[in-house]
């Protein structure tokens, strides 16, 4: 390892840190300057598929316990031919909004925790196999529990770039690509925003975890993806940016049925 690389790296832990506003350097939010906070909710599209309330998905009957035991990444999901249902859509959508609050309604707590509760990451999915649903491109609505279709014909090429040319990923029921609204959180936490928001993917890709062993089904997180390919998909405006409505990905998970042991050799 050089010098160079000594020194970025050095710089790059610097974001693992706390800080608070005691330290040097430090920027008035722009919260403290009363200015208006963004909108915590995007919509994009006209056509919609309301999704089951989660109360309709049947459960696999585990305790705490065992759920938290069988927990692990599954690359070997089944793809083709093997179509999961909307009920499944419905529940691993994982960031629903549970109450609105807040004087102009801008705040909401939903079914995964948030720094301040500014929730900057936004959920789409690549649709290959979901009985009830077209395949395609959507993003998930939390304040109406809705997806909406952005792109009915997804280039497979670019979805398979997207995932480094991992075919499970590509192929699989549901692939879950994950993006930050950095802003939402720069605009109360400024330098601490960049980790507030990476911690909030984590908090998200557990709930997806849990609710696929709740379901029977396996996830696997992708960090290896392909950032320009990923926000080319999403139709996302390439960075770096320092636009308050900027927005790239972050994260990725395949899902879908698990094989059978048999079926992973």
């Amino acid at each position: 390892m050089n010098e160079q690389t000594k020194y970025d790296l050095m710089k790059r832990r610097e974001i693992l840190k706390s800080y608070s506003v005691s330290d040097a350097g430090w920027e008035e939010s722009d919260e403290s300057q009363a200015i208006e906070q963004p909108d915590l909710f995007l919509e994009k599209a006209d056509k919609r598929f309301i999704l089951p309330p989660y109360e309709e998905t049947p459960l696999c009957n585990f305790s705490f316990t065992e759920l938290l035991k069988k927990r692990q990444s599954t690359p070997a999901v089944r793809g083709q031919r093997h179509d999961v249902g909307t009920t499944f859509v419905s529940f691993v959508a994982t960031q629903g909004v549970q109450k609105v609050v807040g004087r102009k309604k801008k705040a909401g707590f939903r079914t995964v925790p948030s720094a301040g509760c500014r929730h900057a990451i936004e959920t789409y999915l690549v649709i290959n196999h979901v009985s009830g649903l077209q395949p395609g491109l959507y993003h998930y609505l939390p304040m109406t529990h809705e997806l909406e279709l952005l792109n009915g014909e997804c280039d497979k090429k670019l979805v398979l770039e997207v995932v480094e040319g991992q075919k499970f990923a590509a192929e699989a029921p549901v692939l879950f690509l994950w993006t930050a609204v950095p802003y939402r959180m720069e605009w109360r936490y400024v330098q601490k925003a960049v980790k507030y928001v990476l911690l909030d993917a984590g908090h998200l890709c557990e709930n997806l975890y849990l609710t696929c062993e709740m379901l029977g089904c396996g996830a696997c997180a992708i960090g290896a993806y392909n950032q320009e390919a990923a926000d080319e998909l999403l139709m996302l405006s390439p960075g770096p940016s320092g636009e308050k409505n900027y927005e790239c990905t972050v994260y990725a998970a395949a899902v879908g049925i698990k094989k059978a042991p048999s079926e992973q050799i």
